[in-house]
């Protein structure tokens, strides 16, 4: 008998299934606080919207997700962004460089460990 697979499972993860595996993983980090970073973009009529876990450990921010672009998912924690705005305004950088418009940036209370 053949076996076949469903479309849908034969998809690669979303950027939502990402910021939950990343919540996952992060859960129980001493000092380190986690909140959702959502974009909602428009791109040739196009609307968008992608997620990632925002993190902050003592005084650096970054982020966890995934992306097909590599800077629109993970940000080291390496003292890079020492503000939530720097973070915010290298996302903004990287989407305004492949064309698209931001037309919502929300930022999340903390989420509990």
């Amino acid at each position: 008998p053949s076996h076949s697979t469903s479309m849908t499972e034969a998809l690669p993860i979303k950027c939502f299934e990402a910021f939950l595996l990343a919540l996952y993983l992060t859960t129980g980090i001493v000092g380190l606080d986690r909140f959702n970073i959502s974009f909602k973009t428009s791109f040739n009529g196009t609307i968008y919207r992608h997620v990632v876990l925002g993190l902050k450990y003592g005084s650096n921010y970054g982020a966890l997700g995934l992306s097909r672009r590599s800077d629109l998912a993970y940000k080291p924690l390496n003292g890079r962004y020492d503000r939530l705005s720097k973070l915010i305004e290298d996302f903004v950088r990287a989407y305004r460089s492949y064309g698209h418009q931001i037309l919502r940036i929300s930022i999340g209370l903390p989420v509990v460990h």
